[in-house]
């Protein structure tokens, strides 16, 4: 065991055990036998190590903003599907379906809280222990069927959506845990819990749009309770200008990749525009701006995105060819399918995008 009183070693042992217990009822898909395992072992936990919850006038502070900040990104979840669409909610939402999912979920969040807090504040100094608890703790959230899927493109999409946020969610959940008490990780993770099991719709977001928000929120939260909630000295904040920096770039490019601005990009995966550009570089196109003879357009056919310049048109209907091919396009281009006009390319950064794509495409094949 690590170096941690008697009582701490215990409760690791413990976490240990569920976590293991997780991996593996959920690798054989056993989720329904898990779920009535964890609703009656945390409730055990929490019968016999009950921790009782104080509040002075600086926690008062803390659960106030902390309950601000969670129900703003709540608002901006729930009108994101606004923009992108509702789908129906997976859950049943009659009287007894609703208290008994909000049971499931609710009691196991109290009981990992309430653990994760005395773990990690009798262990504070030591990091690598801090570390282990935490990973730990993201083993008892991950359904492993999502990891264990014989299907490339699957799996990297439940990494981007529910792995890598995940991870990012826990590493907060801990530093909270670490400097204040467990009510702010509580507060944060009930009212997400909440709001999905009570709603009857829920934003239609793709895979990439719900992981990068829930990145970005995380890493909002920690910038405002690192540098506005619990620094005490403005004098420690020598990384705040950095962080501002990054945090925003890291918006921009996921608002960016998106489409919530007036331009979006694509990887060049062909030759055919040579030499104007070339295969692996980033094409920068501009949405719904006015098209010419010789303008270089990005359009759809069937599930292939092309770009290939304007030689001619006709009302709504456009003649294209590829400025490195002998001969113009066999299919004509209506206005429905063009998705912008090309405005600028840069060199090289498309090929990330294209070795992702023929991974997946080779594993799928």
């Amino acid at each position: 065991m690590l170096n941690l009183p008697k009582k701490e070693n215990k409760l690791l042992l413990i976490l240990m055990i569920y976590s293991l217990t997780n991996i593996i009822l959920t690798s054989f898909y056993l989720n329904s036998y898990f779920n009535y395992f964890k609703i009656i072992f945390w409730f055990l936990f929490l019968f016999s190590n009950f921790y009782p919850l104080t509040f002075n006038m600086k926690a008062k502070k803390e659960v106030k903003i902390t309950l601000i900040i969670s129900l703003i990104f709540i608002f901006l979840y729930f009108t994101s599907g606004f923009i992108w669409g509702f789908t129906k909610s997976p859950y049943n939402h009659s009287l007894f379906s609703l208290i008994q999912n909000i049971l499931e979920n609710l009691i196991p969040i109290l009981g990992i809280e309430m653990m994760r807090y005395q773990l990690i504040n009798h262990n504070r100094h030591n990091k690598k222990t801090l570390i282990f608890i935490t990973i730990l703790i993201f083993l008892t959230d991950i359904n492993m069927k999502t990891i264990f899927t014989p299907n490339k493109t699957i799996l990297f999409h439940n990494i981007g959506s529910t792995f890598l946020p995940l991870l990012f969610r826990h590493s907060l959940l801990s530093y909270l845990s670490l400097n204040t008490n467990y009510y702010s990780p509580l507060i944060i993770r009930i009212i997400d819990e909440i709001i999905i099991l009570i709603l009857p719709v829920l934003p239609n977001n793709n895979w990439y749009i719900k992981g990068s928000l829930e990145i970005i929120k995380v890493m909002l939260i920690y910038f405002l309770f690192k540098y506005f909630i619990l620094s005490r000295k403005r004098k420690k904040k020598k990384y705040l200008f950095t962080y501002i920096i990054f945090l925003g770039i890291a918006i921009l490019m996921v608002f960016f990749k998106m489409g919530l601005f007036q331009y979006e990009s694509i990887a060049i995966i062909s030759n055919s525009m040579t030499p104007t550009f070339e295969r692996g570089d980033l094409v920068i196109y501009k949405k719904e701006a006015p098209i010419s003879n010789q303008d270089i357009i990005v359009y759809q056919r069937e599930k292939r995105i092309i770009v290939h310049r304007v030689i001619n048109q006709n009302n709504n209907y456009y003649i294209t060819k590829g400025d490195a091919n002998k001969s113009l396009d066999q299919n004509k281009v209506s206005a429905k399918d063009i998705k912008g006009v090309y405005q600028f390319h840069l060199k090289y950064l498309g090929f990330p995008a294209i070795w992702l794509k023929e991974f997946l495409d080779k594993e799928a094949s």
